[in-house]
């Protein structure tokens, strides 16, 4: 089967003029020493510290080079295909290409530019050819057809398989930005937060929920009392923590003032080996009860004896009685990434640490708080905050979209990769501002493992036996072609 080298109107799109193919002595032909492939990175810089945790480099630039022969049935024809060749690629255009005896397209976005055509007037009557060709700067990377990945349940809660959706047999040579479509009519009734990341590098399927969260009712954490403060497994059945069964209560007394203070030590996530090494993010999620949910809560982390972050962490009085609670970055194994640069298969030192949680109020008397799980979620890769201000109008009619090319979120009243249009002054209602900060999720060749941690906004109660749809697409790069 012969090359094919065509212009055509977008990814997928129609035919504009076909640069390898002619019939009845007319057309054009692709010539031997067609470049596809000259890119180069966007930057190369000297590391003061090589790490296994570093993300892929991407490709600045790109040149393409395409001599071709322009074939007339007469002068006059053969003006007419250099002007649609020089009208195509004056504004930005883009090329389909397939190897020779390949099977798959692959797609080139490319900037404008203006073909060099042999000019020569001759008084000769011979063939109406033209030689020349196409010089064009493109985006870095070839795309491939769009993948789609179907709706899938994602649970939020880690006594089952939470927060985790496995994108695999990824295509392509490099890493790829990803689409991901957020849809759940129950949630969207009120202001939604969710912290989403991505893992791609060694065994992403080894993240379990498992292995990334402690219950804390776990008989191998320590529990702390401090003066009139108890701390204690509370064993009365409760539908709304993870395990559905008990948790971690700290109950202060009437006589209890700002000052007396409870802990908890977690165990370690049962994580370790090559899949260990990194910075994860560290969830505590707890329910304030009665007088507590009208006082600023204080929880502070340790790891090793060191504070996780330099500040306490304050949750204002109000919002959600249920709340997952940022506890800052947390880097394993608890030390510099030259520790575990030895030549091996497995990373060295790659243990994890117990963390022991300290907590207090700003205010004293009588008061419970309970404590549910504590978790790590991988926060090295691709990592950030989806956060609206609102519920959905309509929600049962409406996506909340992270796009991972423009890094930010959107609504759509649609499908996104459907037929739809971004929510404006027709939404009927107040228009919800939805923001993403962060690196929106890429995922690479192989296997990759999205978490998507619902519930951070604080402003309203996941409960945690409701799940989160969600989709996905891509489009496959390619640094070479397909």
């Amino acid at each position: 089967m012969p090359a094919v080298v065509q212009i055509v109107d977008g990814h997928g799109g129609p035919l504009v003029m076909d640069l390898n193919a002619w019939a009845g002595g007319q057309g054009a032909l692709a010539q031997a020493g067609l470049n596809l492939t000259d890119g180069q990175l966007a930057a190369v810089t000297d590391s003061t510290v090589w790490s296994p945790l570093t993300g892929p480099a991407g490709l600045g630039r790109r040149k393409i080079t395409v001599p071709v022969v322009l074939i007339g049935a007469s002068a006059d024809d053969l003006g007419t295909r250099i002007a649609k060749l020089m009208q195509a690629t004056q504004a930005p255009w883009w090329l389909r290409i397939r190897r020779h005896n390949a099977s798959a397209d692959s797609w080139l976005q490319c900037y404008p530019c203006v073909p060099a055509i042999d000019s020569q007037i001759t008084a000769s009557a011979q063939a109406h050819m033209a030689v020349g060709t196409i010089t064009a700067d493109t985006a870095p990377y070839a795309l491939g057809d769009r993948v789609d990945i179907p709706a899938t349940a994602v649970s939020m809660n880690p006594a089952g398989n939470a927060w985790g959706l496995d994108i695999n047999g990824v295509g392509g040579d490099t890493a790829t930005p990803l689409l991901l479509r957020l849809f759940d009519p129950t949630a969207f009734t009120t202001a939604m937060g969710a912290f989403i990341s991505v893992r791609r590098r060694q065994t992403p399927s080894n993240l379990t929920a498992a292995n990334l969260s402690r219950q804390a009712e776990y008989v191998s954490n320590s529990l702390g009392n401090g003066t009139n403060v108890a701390v204690v497994v509370n064993a009365t059945t409760d539908a709304a923590m993870s395990s559905g069964t008990v948790g971690v209560r700290a109950t202060w007394a009437s006589a209890a003032t700002a000052l007396d203070a409870g802990q908890i030590i977690f165990s370690a996530p049962a994580l370790g080996g090559p899949d260990l090494p990194g910075v994860y993010r560290v969830f505590v999620r707890i329910r304030r009860n009665g007088t507590a949910n009208t006082q600023p809560l204080v929880l502070k982390a340790f790891m090793n004896g060191a504070l996780i972050t330099p500040q306490d962490i304050t949750v204002p009085a109000g919002g959600a009685a249920i709340r997952l609670v940022d506890l800052g970055l947390m880097q394993y194994p608890a030390a510099q990434p030259q520790s575990i640069l030895a030549p091996v298969p497995n990373s060295s030192g790659a243990v994890a640490t117990r963390v022991l949680l300290e907590f207090w109020r700003t205010d004293g008397g009588a008061a419970t708080v309970d404590f549910d799980y504590m978790c790590w979620i991988p926060a090295d890769e691709d990592a950030g905050y989806l956060d609206t201000d609102q519920s959905l109008q309509t929600p049962t009619a409406q996506y909340v979209v992270i796009d991972g090319y423009q890094h930010l979120a959107v609504v759509t009243n649609a499908d996104p990769i459907g037929v739809h249009s971004i929510i404006g002054q027709s939404y009927g209602g107040p228009i919800p501002t939805t923001t993403w900060t962060g690196g929106a999720p890429r995922v690479r060749p192989g296997a990759n493992r999205v978490f998507i941690v619902a519930g951070t906004g604080g402003v309203a109660v996941w409960p945690i036996a409701q799940s989160l749809s969600v989709a996905a697409s891509y489009w496959p790069r390619y640094t070479w072609l397909r």
